[in-house]
């Protein structure tokens, strides 16, 4: 009998289009293998369960997130930037927002999690955020996260919505809950 081995890559390629498609819901294991067109053991060899290839997806969807904010950011204006790329990404791929923000059979936790140590390593260790405390900074991350939601839902509601729209809804908002830092 002649054993074939799967590598994982192949897994999360296949699991991330199915949550793209239909949400981590409709992610179970038989699926995956169905769409695979294998047995469920190859998935079992491979991963300890099924929240674990959830979890694989979810840093590949962070990647790619991240990836498209990195090509576009303004320099001189991280925070700002950083915001209105999210939300000009998550615009564009709606079923990747609902599938890491709003689809709570993921794993939103790690989520948060991985988009904290993006905020708070790169964005807001840079000029102007030095001196807080990281207690502090977790709090702006808190309050970023927040504005990022928000501006989603309002955003989602309007029919169209223009990039110069969108910056100056971000820049409102995130004056109103960080009006101390004037980092816009």
């Amino acid at each position: 009998m002649i054993r074939k081995i799967y590598e994982k890559d192949k897994f999360i390629e296949a699991a991330y289009r199915i949550v793209s498609r239909y949400g981590f819901e409709e992610l179970t294991v038989k699926r995956l293998s169905t769409y695979l067109q294998i047995s469920t053991q190859p998935v079992y060899l491979n991963f300890k369960g099924i929240q674990e290839v959830k979890d694989e997806v979810i840093k590949r969807m962070h990647i790619e997130t991240v990836y498209s904010i990195k090509t576009n950011i303004n320099k001189e204006d991280l925070l700002h930037s950083a915001v209105v790329q999210l939300v000009e990404y998550y615009l564009a791929n709606p079923n990747i927002y609902q599938a890491c923000w709003v689809d709570v059979n993921g794993n939103p936790v790690l989520t948060y999690q991985l988009f904290e140590n993006i905020f708070i390593s790169r964005l807001l260790t840079n000029e102007g955020f030095n001196e807080l405390t990281e207690d502090h900074k977790k709090q702006l991350f808190r309050r970023i996260i927040f504005v990022l939601l928000g501006m989603m839902q309002y955003v989602s509601i309007q029919t169209v919505s223009s990039e110069e729209e969108i910056e100056q809804l971000c820049a409102k908002m995130l004056d109103d809950l960080l009006p101390e830092h004037n980092i816009l």
